[in-house]
């Protein structure tokens, strides 16, 4: 081969390569644009995110607008201002600390669901979808749009709602955008007092779709004596600069009504002397304070609820005592009765030791002393594929068993197809729920919702109690992460309410003597069952007169919470806390109590006692069996 052409053809593109490389580095140099320095150190200043909030297309592009005047140099609420300033050697100050917000507490179990959303996992799309799955037409949607454009990690979905944490978000305004249903706000950081809804319905419109829905009633507007409050488009609108944080949630406790003359006994109070004193000490506090505290958290605060509806920023006080409750319980400091009924729980599966053998032979006993008066009656025992498994809670085979009597009566002339578990799991009381020993709780429910899977159940109704219903359709659930039961869950209340609205009770005659409505909290405030119990009462009660408040505004009977299960040393807390119930029950002129939950009926009791008030109370069961039609026998 000859190689003089190859070498002589490399030698030509050398030279012509090195000349224009010369050519090129003299026209590097006369026709360079100076870049202004001040850019990059700007650049290196800004967020880094190029989440494009600012308007321009990236933190570079920012950055020579900032320099060259376009933009103001503080564009970037990401921004490092002392760093910009140090840049372009003036003082740049820095804006006020924004933040985004959801205005939105409508999270899985709270609003309601129009429908089951089973599409492509975008609010955008759902919300197309028949106007989303939720009932509320306001509602964050809760499928991570906002979560998915924060170029922060500010942004977490959490039970079915967005969750933003102020500390990392840089209010860019990306997540406000891609909410379809502009339920995310962008406020100074600074806002303590917010409406956390936007419902514009009418209240009971708006209550319907979400239990936690302001509905326009104006009552804070009232209450509040600085003109901070106003209700516009259907809901209430604070203005911050007005508001002075008076704890008008005071007016809402009726352990706070009940001594008046005492500020400790406020919420607020009670929520200094217990989790933000543990916060203050950095938790360095001695057995005596943490007794202290436990004492507080148990029998001060029962959890009713009821402080929540007069708060205009939506502060769940219970949440907060429960979190104290159940750092007792790691420390071994709960109170004695009620942890005892929880040690029940973990030997036995239910509250009051009863054993499987008694638990039979009660039932057993139950219904042959029902085939007197009704012949034929069965409590039909562990039957597979039944409409409805009854549910109970552990008193009533103990002490209550004519309510389980009266039941297995109205089942019967209901021609109900029902069943009841022989097993350990039949008690849906739950008081570890209440000592925050929720691992136990835990086992308890799984246990209950097994026995109903096990035997192929429809649904599971329960019995007359209040906070054995929260356990089961809202605790249980969320302690499991569950999305929904896996057996449906309906109150007496409710199943009552389908009889008679079926017409399979039917009635000789109604109950003559005025009476008068209790509303359990965990039914009422937490369910919204008012109207169903409501119907119910006036169908089997012919003069009904309302205590005043009533409704999710009724005066809790500081029995629930779990106080009434700490027992004798602190009846006389409870008695001092009922002032304003004994007034309220005083006031209505009747003799008749009725109220649908186990523990009102022992705190209605008390008061009614304590107070000589000379009334009684009636569970629904005992009135559907005292006026039901009935066999000639």
């Amino acid at each position: 081969m000859d190689w003089i052409p190859v070498v002589l053809a490399l030698g030509v593109l050398g030279v012509v390569g090195l000349i224009f490389g010369i050519l090129l580095e003299v026209a590097d140099k006369k026709l360079a644009v100076e870049v202004d320095p001040r850019i990059s150190k700007v650049g290196e200043a800004l967020g880094g995110a190029n989440c494009g909030a600012c308007g321009y297309a990236g933190c570079a592009a920012l950055a020579e607008a900032i320099v060259s005047g376009e933009a103001k140099p503080n564009a970037c609420p990401a921004a490092n201002m002392a760093a910009i300033s140090e840049a372009l050697g003036i003082t740049v100050e820095e804006g006020e600390k924004m933040v985004a917000r959801v205005i939105c507490q409508g999270h899985n179990g709270v609003a309601k669901e129009r429908y089951k959303y089973d599409g492509y996992t975008s609010c955008a799309t759902a919300a197309s979808m028949a106007g989303g799955p939720k009932e509320c037409a306001y509602a964050c949607i809760g499928l991570g749009d906002c979560m998915r454009v924060c170029s922060f990690g500010a942004i977490s979905m959490n039970n079915g709602i967005a969750s933003i944490d102020p500390n990392v978000c840089v209010a860019c305004g990306n997540c406000e955008k891609a909410c379809p249903r502009s339920a995310i706000r962008i406020i100074p950081a600074e806002t303590k007092v917010l409406v956390l809804c936007r419902n514009k319905d009418i209240g009971r419109v708006a209550r319907a779709a979400c239990m936690k829905a302001c509905i326009g009633c104006g009552r804070c507007v009232k209450e509040c004596k600085y003109g901070a409050i106003a209700v516009e488009d259907g809901y209430a609108r604070i203005d911050p600069e007005k508001c002075t944080r008076c704890g008008a949630c005071a007016k809402a406790c009726h352990f706070s009504l009940s001594h008046p003359d005492d500020a400790s006994y406020t919420p607020v109070a009670k929520l200094d002397k217990t989790i933000f004193k543990m916060v203050r000490e950095s938790g360095k506090l001695n057995a005596e304070q943490m007794r202290g505290i436990a004492q507080i958290a148990h029998t001060e605060c029962n959890m009713c609820r009821r402080c929540i509806h007069y708060c205009p920023v939506g502060v769940d006080i219970a949440y907060l005592m429960s979190l104290v409750r159940r750092i007792c319980n790691k420390l071994g400091i709960t109170p004695t009765f009620i942890q005892d009924t929880a040690n029940s729980h973990s030997a036995t599966f239910n509250q009051m030791w009863v054993r499987e053998d008694e638990w039979i032979d009660s039932l057993v006993w139950q219904e042959e002393e029902a085939r007197e008066e009704f012949p034929g009656i069965r409590i039909p025992l562990d039957k597979e594929g039944a409409d409805f498994m009854y549910s109970v809670i552990a008193p009533e085979p103990k002490f209550r068993t004519q309510l389980i009597y009266q039941a297995a009566a109205i089942f019967h002339q209901a021609g109900s197809d029902w069943t009841m578990p022989s097993r350990p799991g039949w008690d849906n009381s739950d008081m570890c729920m209440f000592t925050g020993d929720y691992e136990m709780m835990g086992r308890i429910k799984r246990a209950h919702f097994e026995l109903a899977q096990k035997l192929r159940v429809k649904r599971i109704v329960m019995g007359e109690c209040g906070h054995a219903f929260r356990s089961v359709y809202d605790q249980g659930n969320r302690w499991f992460a569950w999305k929904d039961s896996p057996v449906p869950v309906v109150h007496a209340i409710e199943f009552y309410w389908e009889l008679i609205n079926e017409g399979k009770i039917k009635i000789t005659h109604q109950f003559e003597d005025p009476v008068t409505i209790h509303d359990p909290c965990n039914t009422i405030r937490g369910r919204g069952l008012a109207d169903k119990l409501r119907d119910v009462v006036h169908f089997l009660c012919a003069n009904v007169v309302e205590m005043t408040p009533n409704r999710e505004h009724n005066f809790c009977c500081s029995a629930g919470g779990g106080i009434i299960n700490c027992g004798p040393p602190f009846k006389s807390v409870r008695m001092e806390g009922n002032r304003g119930k004994a007034d309220q029950l005083r006031n209505t002129g009747v003799h008749t109590v009725v109220a649908p939950c186990h523990n009102c009926h022992g705190g209605l009791e008390d008061i009614i006692k304590h107070y000589k008030l000379g009334m009684h109370t009636k569970f629904i069961g005992d009135l559907i069996y005292e006026l039901m039609e009935k066999p000639e026998v």
